[in-house]
């Protein structure tokens, strides 16, 4: 092999005489270079974001879900759930646990794409159609040993919707003087829903 277009250190170091030098060169940079990194097991353990919940009052049901995002090298969940607690105030004391319902990476029980990572559930409400107030959702997830958790909370106070304002196309109605019925070629409702 000509090495006559090669600059003349490049041309030096592949002489079969100097491998042995380009071989202990690499080994003592990896050896150094591969030291200690600082990031221990507990450090790659996955990472809870997104939460995000729901309740829809028509059917009555919870929807929960969170994205798990495991780093790089890091370990998989164990396990993950979700406690549901009635916020009770200051003078009644502790939150009311009312129920612990698991999330799913599966594509059950209300998770729309298997293994992506958002974990999920729709679940029914343990609450009566009536209630209101907050409620508070910790998400736990397990990773032997370590449990890790994030808390969202969300309010179910429906506020009933309003009938702002009807505006009628013509700018007077005459009643019929007699029972009838009144024609009216255009009707306007505007109502509004805080929810």
């Amino acid at each position: 092999m000509s090495t006559h277009y090669l600059p003349a250190y490049i041309a030096r170091s592949m002489s079969p005489t100097n491998h042995w030098l380009i071989v202990v060169g690499a080994a003592l940079v990896l050896m150094v270079g591969c030291g200690e990194t600082g990031v221990g097991p507990k450090d790659e353990l996955p990472v809870l974001s997104n939460p995000e919940t729901s309740y829809n009052d028509r059917d009555n049901r919870f929807f929960a879900a969170i994205t798990v995002v495991p780093q790089a090298g890091g370990v998989g969940v164990d396990s993950i759930w979700i406690d549901l607690f009635l916020v009770m105030p200051d003078s009644l004391g502790a939150d009311s646990s009312l129920v612990r319902v698991p999330l799913v990476d599966d594509a059950t029980g209300g998770d729309i794409l298997p293994q992506d990572g958002i974990y999920t559930r729709e679940f029914d409400s343990p609450l009566s159609p009536d209630e209101s107030g907050p409620v508070r959702i910790v998400f736990t997830a397990v990773v032997a040993p370590d449990t890790h958790t994030v808390v969202d909370t969300l309010y179910l106070d429906n506020v009933p919707p309003a009938i702002d304002s009807v505006v009628v196309s013509a700018p007077t109605v005459t009643r019929p003087a007699t029972v009838g019925v009144v024609v009216v070629d255009t009707l306007y409702v505007f109502a509004s829903d805080a929810n």
